[in-house]
């Protein structure tokens, strides 16, 4: 027997309010993902002098009218964090890497410590990230997001210590690579050396060991890029 006008207008009904509550429901879970990241965030920092992030609420239903944070007009999801020269420390939280939308992190110029997040390599959409100046510590991201960011690297005075990965060596767009000022260790891959847009490099002052690379970019990178570091030039 076909379903009566009544029967059929009940049916739609019934597709269309799942349809429309997911829809509705969808962009408020999404922002409450923001400011549970950023929320993450401001638990393990400390500020100094001011109070800049007094307003980082996390009863909000999105982060998008607290202080140094930009968001995109359609769907009020984080796309950009600006809290550089804030005098900031404390360690960079994990839960960053949930910021799907974020575009740009600012973050450099502070007192940050500890390693960057690993989850942040799986920030698709991630545009530009700074850390330079600040105390973090641990490897040089080069995955993910990391591949894609940088014509230039500018990583001095974070403290960071290790090697440097021979992955560096797939960074193609790179042009400047600043990693002066840390604890890095072991010799300079020579991977670096297929980087045909690098215009500028220092790795003064750390404890690099082995030969001076001396061909491709590097013909034309100045000895004093590569001073203080007592080792290099010795067997490693």
């Amino acid at each position: 027997m076909a379903p009566t006008a009544a029967e059929s207008r009940l049916t739609l009904v019934a597709i269309f309010l799942p349809t429309l509550a997911s829809t509705l429901l969808l962009k408020p879970v999404a922002a409450n993902q923001d400011v549970d990241a950023l929320s993450a965030l401001r638990r393990g920092l400390q500020e100094y002098p001011n109070g800049e992030l007094k307003n980082w609420d996390a009863n909000l239903v999105d982060a998008c009218t607290w202080s140094h944070i930009t968001c995109d007009r359609d769907n009020n999801r984080v796309t950009r964090i600006d809290l550089n020269k804030m005098n900031l420390s404390g360690p960079l939280a994990p839960e960053l890497g949930k910021l799907d939308r974020l575009q740009y992190l600012e973050i450099d110029h502070n007192r940050l410590t500890g390693p960057i997040p690993r989850e942040l390599a799986g920030l698709s959409n991630l545009k530009h990230a700074d850390f330079s100046n600040n105390n973090l510590c641990g490897p040089i991201p080069t995955t993910g997001a990391f591949q894609r960011i940088p014509r230039s690297r500018g990583i001095g005075r974070l403290n960071l210590s290790g090697p440097l990965a021979p992955e560096l060596g797939q960074l193609d767009r790179l042009e400047y690579l600043h990693i002066y000022d840390n604890h890095f260790t072991g010799p300079i891959p020579k991977e670096l050396v297929g980087l045909s847009n690098l215009i500028n490099a220092d790795f003064s002052n750390n404890n690099f060991c082995g030969p001076i690379p001396t061909s491709g970019p590097f013909k034309h990178i100045p000895r004093r890029s590569f001073a203080n570091n007592p080792r290099l030039g010795k067997k490693c």
